[in-house]
């Protein structure tokens, strides 16, 4: 081989390995600007999933709530719910059938009807013994026509 050859093939070796320096050069660099896009992404991303996580879980409260709501639907809907209602609230009675109303009084005892041997002792268990005692004497009234 004469010199111009050598020098041919130093000279075709020498640009291979630039090209193949190069290519590693470039594959780092773009590598790296890869690496840099996705970590820029996902910073952003980031605040976008907490919020998302937020409106899930108020996503759940609202689903949850609209559960109760129909199921006070249907109670609410429900023959007995209305029956009990009727009678409770409206005072509407069944044909044939007597309803008995306890006038509100004040219930009560007076202080002079208080023995003073129970004033020592707990007042509240005396008031409501004479509460219900109260309460039975005016069924009792009203039961058999006292």
């Amino acid at each position: 081989m004469n010199k111009k050859q050598m020098q041919y093939k130093k000279i075709l070796h020498s640009t291979k390995s630039l090209r193949l320096v190069f290519l590693f050069i470039s594959f780092f660099v773009l590598f790296g600007a890869l690496i840099s896009l996705v970590v820029n992404i996902y910073e952003q991303n980031e605040p976008k999933n907490k919020q998302l996580q937020l409106l899930e879980a108020d996503v759940q409260k609202e689903v949850d709530k609209n559960i109760a709501l129909k199921t006070a639907l249907e109670t609410v809907k429900s023959d007995t719910y209305i029956e009990k209602e009727a009678r409770n609230k409206l005072g509407y009675a069944y044909p044939n059938e007597q309803l008995y109303i306890l006038k509100k009084t004040d219930l009560s005892p007076a202080p002079s009807s208080i023995p003073s041997s129970v004033l020592g002792a707990n007042t509240s268990s005396a008031q409501e013994g004479s509460n219900s005692s109260s309460i039975l004497s005016q069924w009792l009234d009203i039961i058999f026509g006292q």
